[in-house]
C-alpha cells in the first residue's frame, strides 16, 4: 500500500470513527433517559391507580352504607328474617339482586353472623351456602383495597370489594359489595397511550404481548371465591406495562438519521480524503521523479517551490543537496584532473630518464677513450 492509499484510509477512518462513537453514545444515552422516564411514568401510574382504587373503595363503602340504611327500613326483610315460609325465601333470593342494581354494584352478598349467605346478587345459587372467608378477610383489610373474584351465572368477575354491617330484627348482617375496576383503571391510564394495566392473580395471567414491558406493579389483597376450593387470602397485582413501540420507533429514527449522516459523511470524507491525499502525494511523487534523475553526470536538476509548508521545506533541502553535489562533483573532477596531470608528468620524466641513460653512457665512454687513447678518436 502506497502513501496515498494509507493517507486516504487514515483520513476516512478519522472522519468515520468519531461519528460512529457519537451515534452510539447518543443512542445509548437517549435509550437510558427514555427508560428512566418510563420508570417515572410507571411510578406515577401506580400512584394514580392507588388513588383511583382508594376513591372507588370509598365510593363502594358509601353505597353499602346507604344500602344498609335502606335495608334497616325494609319491613319485608324483617319479616323474611324471622319467617320461615317459602315467601320469605323468595324475598331473600330477590333482595340482593335488586339492591345491587339499584346501588350500582357488580357484587353484593348478604350474610349472617355465621357466614351463611342469605342473598347473593351476582349468583343466586349461592343462597344458603356457608362461606365466612369473605367477610372475615374484608373485615381484616379494613379500608385497604381488596380484590375479590366471584362467580356469576355465566362466568366470573373481579371486583373491588368493601364490607359493611347492619343489625336488623336482632340479627347482625354483613354486606359485602364491590364494583369491577379493571375497565376504570384502564380509563385512568388512557391519557398515556404507551401504558396499560392488567390484573394478575393466582391462576390467571393475561396473554403475553411481545412489545409490552412491565414497568411497575401494585400488590393487592386477593380473595378467590370462584375457585373449586376457595383459597385463603392471597395476593393479586396490578401490572403496569409499557409498549416498546415508542422507544423502538425512536431508535429506528435515530438509526435512519445516523445512516443518512453516515452516508453524507462518507461521501464528504472520501472526497476530502482523496483531495488531501492527492495534494500531499502529487508533489511528493514529482519530487521523487525529479530526484531519481539526479546523477553525477547530470546535476542540472533545479528544485524550486513557492510553497511554505513541509513540501516546500523538502524541496529546499533537495535543492541545497543538489547544489552541494554539483560543487562536490566539480571538486572531484578538478582533483581527478590534477591526479591525471601528475601521473603524466611522472611518466614523461620516467621516459626521458630512460632515453638519456644510453646517451650518458656513450658520452662517458667517449670521455674515457679521449683521456686514455686520444689517437683512436682521430
Amino acid at each position: 500500500m502506497n502513501f496515498r492509499s494509507r493517507a486516504f484510509a487514515a483520513l476516512t477512518l478519522a472522519a468515520l470513527v468519531p461519528l460512529a462513537v457519537l451515534a452510539f453514545g447518543v443512542r445509548r444515552e437517549m435509550s437510558r433517559r427514555l427508560l428512566e422516564e418510563n420508570a417515572r411514568r410507571g411510578e406515577g401510574a401506580v400512584a394514580a391507580l392507588r388513588e383511583e382504587l382508594s376513591r372507588q373503595s370509598e365510593s363502594v363503602a358509601a353505597r353499602l352504607s346507604t344500602l344498609g340504611a335502606e335495608l334497616q327500613r325494609d319491613n319485608r326483610l324483617r319479616l323474611a328474617l324471622v319467617g320461615h315460609e317459602p315467601a320469605a325465601r323468595r324475598v331473600l333470593l330477590e333482595l340482593a339482586g335488586g339492591a345491587m342494581r339499584a346501588a350500582g354494584l357488580d357484587l353484593l352478598q348478604i350474610q349472617d353472623s355465621a357466614g351463611r349467605i342469605l342473598s347473593s346478587g351476582q349468583f343466586r345459587n349461592a343462597f344458603d351456602r356457608v362461606e365466612p372467608a369473605l367477610p372475615r378477610a374484608l373485615a381484616a383489610a379494613g379500608a385497604a383495597p381488596v380484590l375479590v373474584r366471584a362467580r356469576t351465572p355465566e362466568t366470573s368477575i373481579v371486583v373491588l370489594a368493601r364490607l359493611d354491617s347492619v343489625r336488623i330484627a336482632g340479627a347482625r348482617l354483613t354486606l359485602a359489595g364491590g364494583v369491577e375496576v379493571e375497565a376504570g383503571l384502564r380509563r385512568q391510564l388512557a391519557r398515556d397511550p404507551d401504558l396499560s394495566v392488567d390484573v394478575v392473580y393466582p391462576g390467571f395471567a393475561p396473554a403475553a404481548v411481545g412489545d409490552l414491558t412491565s414497568v411497575a406493579a401494585l400488590p393487592l389483597v386477593f380473595i378467590d371465591l370462584a375457585a373449586a376450593t376457595p383459597a385463603p387470602v392471597d395476593t393479586a397485582r396490578l401490572i403496569v406495562s409499557r409498549a416498546a413501540g415508542t422507544l423502538a420507533e425512536l431508535r429506528r429514527s435515530i438509526d435512519r438519521w445516523f445512516l443518512a449522516a453516515l452516508a453524507a459523511t462518507v461521501a464528504l470524507a472520501l472526497a476530502a480524503a482523496g483531495w488531501l491525499a492527492a495534494r500531499i502525494s502529487r508533489p511528493l511523487t514529482a519530487l521523487a521523479e525529479q530526484t531519481a534523475g539526479i546523477d553525477l553526470d547530470r546535476l542540472d536538476q533545479r528544485f524550486s517551490s513557492d510553497r511554505d509548508d513541509e513540501i516546500g521545506a523538502l524541496t529546499g533541502v533537495l535543492g541545497a543537496m543538489t547544489d552541494r553535489l554539483r560543487l562536490g562533483a566539480a571538486r572531484l573532477r578538478e582533483a581527478e584532473r590534477r591526479v591525471a596531470t601528475g601521473d603524466l608528468a611522472r611518466q614523461v620524466n620516467h621516459d626521458v630518464k630512460n632515453g638519456l641513460v644510453p646517451i650518458r653512457n656513450v658520452l662517458r665512454h667517449f670521455a674515457q677513450v679521449a683521456r686514455e687513447e686520444p689517437g683512436t678518436l682521430a
